[in-house]
């Protein structure tokens, strides 16, 4: 791990700690196979066996206080004046749900109705009497819009040392977003890395609760960095340290998953896209169809 900071910075001593809810960003490095996808990136030899991406190569880890904001965008999209509707499907029997395997005799009625009623009709009468198709246009659902989540973070150091860490954070956020340059290929570069987060919660000295992705994420999946905002003078003038770094800064983040989401058949689990691949391909779901609001002991 080449870089792992936190602010507030870490209580001397014994003593208590201000902050007891937390959030803890990972980033690492970007690969287009499914289960680094799933795992927020950072190949390993093993992916399957390292799917939650405990032991993958992590770039930065960042543990923050919880936002003051956070705000969760879902969005799909549907277009109009379309539909599924058709007078043939109504008429055959099996295309019901619920109905048994297709017969011949359905067929048989499917198309003697079909024929002996609308089509016949429309063809020798339909024009006398200004008969028109019934509209039928509806709603029909088109794609899951990527998710976004935006967090802000209000940031006030008590020393010129938070301050710098501060900076460091901030920093860390702006240039881990960016593509990197490659140096094995003269004008090429690589893609930005992936960033997944997960909410925690000191329990004591000794010991912190991890949440399950529901409660506060959302069952976010694997994310890209979109946009950083920094606001240096949120106190209304541009005070500093003693070593010159700004005491204070507000941090805007809006992260953008990677990959549309499913709904589990079964239960409230979000699904990625590739966690519904590879979960078809081995026949279990991943993540074992856990409740979305269960804790987890991480100390």
């Amino acid at each position: 791990m080449s870089k792992e900071l936190q602010f507030p910075l870490p209580s001397p001593g014994n003593e208590p700690e201000e902050v007891m809810t937390w959030m803890t960003f990972t980033h690492r490095p970007y690969s287009n196979k499914r289960v680094d996808k799933i795992a927020g990136g950072g190949a390993v030899g093993d992916q399957m066996k390292d799917i939650t991406g405990t032991n993958r190569n992590t770039l930065a880890q960042i543990t923050l206080p919880a936002p003051k904001s956070l705000v969760t965008n879902t969005v799909a999209k549907y277009e109009q004046n379309k539909t599924a509707e058709s007078s043939f499907t109504e008429q055959v029997p099996f295309l019901s749900i619920g109905e048994s395997s297709p017969t011949s005799r359905g067929y048989q009625t499917a198309f003697r109705d079909f024929f002996m009623t609308d089509f016949l009709r429309d063809l020798f009468t339909g024009g006398l009497i200004g008969r028109i198709d019934m509209d039928r246009a509806e709603t029909i659902f088109s794609q899951m819009s990527p998710r976004t989540f935006q967090f802000s973070f209000p940031m006030i150091s008590k020393t010129a040392g938070e301050a710098l860490r501060i900076a460091e954070i901030v920093d860390t956020f702006e240039t881990f977003m960016l593509p990197v340059v490659d140096l094995d290929s003269t004008g090429r570069q690589r893609m930005p890395g992936f960033w997944k987060w997960y909410f925690w919660q000191k329990n004591n000295t000794t010991n912190s609760s991890k949440f399950a992705g529901g409660a506060w994420s959302s069952q976010a999946k694997t994310s890209v960095l979109t946009e950083v905002r920094v606001d240096k003078t949120p106190a209304g003038g541009a005070y500093s340290a003693s070593n010159g770094v700004p005491l204070t800064q507000t941090l805007n983040l809006v992260f953008v998953e990677l990959e549309p989401i499913l709904r589990n058949l079964v239960g409230d689990q979000i699904l990625s896209r590739s966690e519904s691949l590879v979960s078809s391909r081995s026949g279990s779901i991943i993540g074992g169809n856990l409740s979305p609001f269960a804790t987890e002991q991480i100390d």
